[in-house]
């Protein structure tokens, strides 16, 4: 099994409990109960940009066509829409990022992507289950 390390610190840097806890949601928030009326969280840091260039460079490159190149309308390319309205680069880097979520999800699973239409209808889209399955929640 995977760990986590969880470290709590209060306001003036103190550690307040330091662990290694089992990577399930169940463990963690065990772990966090007893702090859990003084807990706020502080941020999650900066993208890193370790792993293979090259494919980080394919899913930007990706992505940036997706939303500015491809005509369709795609449940994950309204949601990046959405973001782009703030930062058009913070959307590109979201998307690319949710692509590789789905790509790894399909390539574990043996499944294949489908999308479903961006106006929500029920036609052809995939079940809650399938689009949980696949990463796509937007």
């Amino acid at each position: 099994m995977d760990e986590t390390a969880i470290c709590v610190v209060d306001e003036h840097g103190s550690v307040l409990m330091e662990r290694a806890v089992i990577t399930e949601p169940e463990a963690i928030a065990a772990a966090l109960q007893p702090f859990l009326t003084t807990l706020r969280r502080v941020g999650q840091g900066r993208i890193s940009k370790a792993g293979d260039p090259d494919v980080r460079r394919a899913l930007y490159e990706a992505a940036s066509a997706m939303l500015t190149r491809f005509k369709g309308k795609t449940a994950l390319k309204t949601w990046g829409m959405k973001i782009a309205k703030r930062c058009h680069q913070k959307a590109v880097v979201a998307v690319a990022r949710k692509l590789a979520v789905v790509m790894h999800a399909m390539w574990r699973h043996g499944t294949e992507y489908t999308d479903r239409p961006a106006n929500g209808s029920a036609g052809d889209a995939p079940s809650v289950k399938d689009r949980k399955l696949l990463g796509v929640y937007a």
